[in-house]
């Protein structure tokens, strides 16, 4: 639908749409019956007004048109719908020659053809609205100028022309400023003079009202009205007031719904503070309160919300309690015609449905939505549900019937096809949305929006609770093989995987069975090209996918080389696969049902984590042990293809046979303050050093030291036996062997020395030498004494004993230790 009122200025014409080739004068009807028009108002040209687009429904004027040079054409519009083309009007002179003066309203631009070169603009065409429109040519410099309302909106150069607009085109011009109502047209299909008040052709007011004739609640109704971008109405003014009692009068009886004489909701309320009204929507306070039925508001602080009322009290107002056990119409307000977004699978390239709708006030029905360029949704009383109907493609339709009375298509419900669209047969259900949210926003199945990045982040802000349900992170194509890994992000490189491994702690190291068991998370993180992601978020905790879309997926697998037994990565409890947010989104397209920001896999990851607990081989090399470092190693192989298609890519790591590898080494350098304290202390203190303090007993009385010395070396000898069923064999000596075969020893020749020192000492051994020199020669003396040569060899040995033995210690320590600690 399109209304028109021209002028011309400097040379000026009347002129609606392209005349269509081929189409003859006797196709045209001349329209000779013309309007009267009184006082303050004017005509206007209406075409189309049915909604459906024909090339057969235009109108011409029947003088041929004169040649052009600078001109101004100026005119009000009131587009009511885009088409694909939406060409105000076209002045051709020949075949060749079609655009030499045209006029396009597009969805997004507005352009003027002259001589066939376009000024093309940014400039949007307000739907709905009567909108003044002037475009201003120079025919010398070829500057141009469009205004909108009054003021400047674009400009620029067209290249310059050698000739102006040939004459004997479709169009008559006469006069410096002519009225085109003046002039002879030629109406064809769908064209109707219209008469229009001059204040509503002429009024800029954006402002606008529906009427819903359904009952709800006061909670309900704001609601509502939210939903559909508006907010509970209240009249401005006594004659908006007047307006919207008889535009919803007729309805007054069904909505009181028996409860008297309150039939419509009025949207402000003094529950802050009492005679204060304010609206619900913004809380400001209202300029202008409508006629009061008596005196004035007589509820007190008790009924703080506001109704019309009808019957006796015509278009009046009046308090009454906020409470939802009453059920009353509302009308809407909006300070701009709301845009309303369809979406869904029925939304492809080539869909006879529109995705832009607006509302549209019923004389006496529900409001319907009136799509921008060719489909509109109605309620269909005979059904009882709402269709959408092309009133481009014949016969395309789809229904959708509410649960209950009083419904309305917005948010996420389950259409029915009742033709063949976008590939679906007829009988499919397929869910559509239909909400005034933006780009950015998330529509709620009830139809109130939330910021998109609110959806699925483990918090509830949808009304219903439903921006936390379907929450898909990935989107598999059709055809996808979970068999087959994804192809490199280049082509002459094998897919990256890369590899983390976070060691949390190694529970045990068994030194004896040569192993150790190691906790561990391992992640591994790739792109899968074939992918889109939904919603990523930049905390990864919240881009968990779901076990079915795991199953759904390609996924890594790793064999645990030197781990005892067969373990291989497992997708089992406690797995995680999460989507890696590193590129940039775009928005979903419009067969999407709900709004998504999806993620290309070219540019994000997938991550697959787990926390395992492994025990692992270990060739301990101990010959330093106790004071010994350890390196083992964590072997990784990836085993879900060969190395030409997969690699892993760590840091530090070694690759191996022919598939990629990854090998962590892990350094341990063993405690050793547990033995010194349990081992070394116990053979120095209580068993050597023991065993060294029989050379301060008295030499002279052996049992005593014999028998603290072997004791000693007992204690030692359990002590290494213990100690060596602890330790791993080896077929080399540990430092550990070394200090205890050393004390073993060091005891062992003290208890030599002993037996020296006592060996020494005994009379049988002296006397015999002591015989055989008094056989051989006589004594000087007759008083010799025998015993002084058998106590000074054996003091001699006991005395060597107490200075040798810390010297051998001493020198062995010194060894040992520095060998040890570096």
């Amino acid at each position: 639908m399109m209304w028109v009122v021209w002028v011309w200025s400097a040379f000026s014409a009347t002129s609606l749409a392209q005349v269509p080739t081929g189409v003859q004068d006797a196709d045209i009807i001349t329209s000779s019956e013309v309007p009267a028009v009184g006082r303050d108002e004017v005509l206007v040209l209406a075409l189309q007004e049915s909604g459906v687009p024909s090339s057969h429904s235009y109108a011409s004027l029947l003088t041929p048109f004169p040649k052009l040079m600078s001109f101004t054409v100026c005119y009000r519009l009131l587009l009511g719908r885009f088409r694909e083309e939406s060409t105000l009007m076209s002045y051709a002179v020949a075949d060749d020659k079609d655009n030499e003066i045209r006029i396009d309203h597009q969805l997004t631009s507005y352009k003027v053809a002259v001589h066939s070169i376009w000024a093309k603009t940014a400039v949007e065409t307000p739907l709905r609205y009567w909108t003044h429109f002037c475009f201003t040519y120079h025919y010398t410099s070829g500057k141009w100028q469009v205004f909108v309302n009054g003021q400047p909106r674009a400009q620029g150069t067209l290249p310059p022309v050698l000739e102006p607009l040939r004459a004997n085109g479709s169009y008559i011009i006469e006069g410096e400023a002519m009225a085109w109502s003046l002039q002879q047209w030629k109406l064809n299909g769908d064209v109707r003079w219209r008469v229009r008040s001059l204040s509503e052709v002429c009024d800029t007011s954006t402002r606008m009202l529906v009427i819903f004739p359904d009952r709800f609640t006061l909670t309900a109704a704001i609601h509502f009205c939210q939903v559909v971008g508006g907010q509970v109405a209240v009249p401005l003014s006594s004659e908006e007031n007047t307006r919207v009692y008889e535009a919803s009068s007729s309805m007054a009886e069904n909505c009181s719904g028996g409860q008297g004489a309150s039939f419509m909701w009025l949207g402000a309320h003094d529950q802050l503070r009492e005679g204060q009204w304010i609206t619900w929507g913004s809380g400001q306070r209202l300029t202008w309160e409508g006629p009061w039925r008596g005196a004035g508001p007589n509820g007190g602080t008790s009924e703080n919300c506001l109704v019309m009322l009808s019957g006796k009290y015509p278009a009046h107002w009046s308090d009454i309690t906020c409470l939802d056990s009453y059920r009353f119409c509302m009308t809407c307000e909006f300070s701009r015609r709301s845009t309303l977004h369809m979406k869904g699978a029925a939304l492809c390239d080539g869909s006879p449905f529109n995705t832009l709708y607006f509302l549209n006030q019923n004389a006496s029905d529900r409001p319907h939505l009136a799509g921008f360029l060719h489909s509109v949704i109605n309620w269909n009383p005979d059904t009882h549900s709402w269709l959408l109907t092309s009133l481009k493609v014949e016969g395309a339709m789809a229904s959708w019937t509410p649960a209950k009375e009083g419904m309305y298509p917005f948010g996420t419900n389950n259409w029915v096809l009742g033709s063949e669209v976008c590939g679906m047969s007829p009988g499919t259900t397929v869910p559509l949305t239909i909400s005034v949210c933006g780009i950015g926003q998330f529509t709620c199945a009830d139809g109130s929006c939330i910021e998109l990045w609110q959806r699925c982040d483990l918090r509830v802000d949808c009304p219903d609770q439903s921006d936390e349900s379907s929450c898909s992170l990935v989107e598999v194509p059709q055809g996808y093989s979970t068999t087959i890994p994804p192809p490199p992000l280049s082509h002459s490189h094998t897919l990256p995987i890369t590899f983390f491994a976070e060691i949390m702690a190694f529970p045990s190291i068994i030194t004896q069975d040569l192993t150790m068991m190691a906790t561990f998370k391992l992640a591994l993180r790739w792109r899968d090209v074939r992918l889109n992601f939904l919603n990523l978020k930049e905390d990864l905790s919240l881009n968990l996918l779901t076990e079915e879309s795991v199953a759904a997926i390609w996924t890594p697998r790793v064999f645990f080389s030197n781990a005892q037994g067969n373990v291989f990565t497992n997708l089992e409890q406690g797995a995680r696969v999460e989507g890696v947010r590193e590129g940039p989104s775009r928005p979903s397209p419009t067969h999407y049902p709900v709004e998504v920001n999806i993620f290309s896999g070219h540019e994000n990851s997938l991550e697959m984590s787990q926390l395992y607990t492994v025990t692992y081989t270990c060739e301990f090399q101990l010959a330093k042990f106790p004071f010994d470092s350890q390196v083992c190693s964590l072997s990784f192989r990836l085993v879900s293809a060969s190395a030409s298609y997969l690699s892993l890519v760590p840091v530090n790591v070694t690759y191996s046979g022919e598939f990629s590898a990854v090998r962590v080494s892990v350094r341990f350098s063993r405690r050793y303050e547990f033995y010194v304290l349990t081992l070394y202390i116990p053979t120095a203190l209580p068993s050597s050093f023991t065993a060294y303090t029989t050379f301060y007993f008295n030499p002279t009385i052996f049992q005593p030291r014999i028998v603290v010395a072997l004791t000693a070396l007992l204690v030692l000898s359990s002590l290494f036996s213990q100690t060596s069923n602890s330790l791993p064999k080896t077929s080399y000596f540990k430092l550990v062997d070394v200090w205890l075969f050393f004390s073993v020893v060091i005891i062992f020749v003290m208890i030599v020395l002993q037996t020296l020192v006592e060996f020494c000492s005994l009379d049988t051994v002296f006397h015999f030498r002591r015989k055989n020199v008094v056989i051989q020669m006589k004594p000087t003396t007759g008083n010799q004494n025998t015993g002084e040569p058998r106590m000074s060899l054996s003091l001699a040995i006991f005395l060597s004993g107490r200075i040798l033995i810390p010297v051998i210690v001493l020198l062995f320590n010194f060894i040992y230790w520095g060998k040890a600690l570096t």
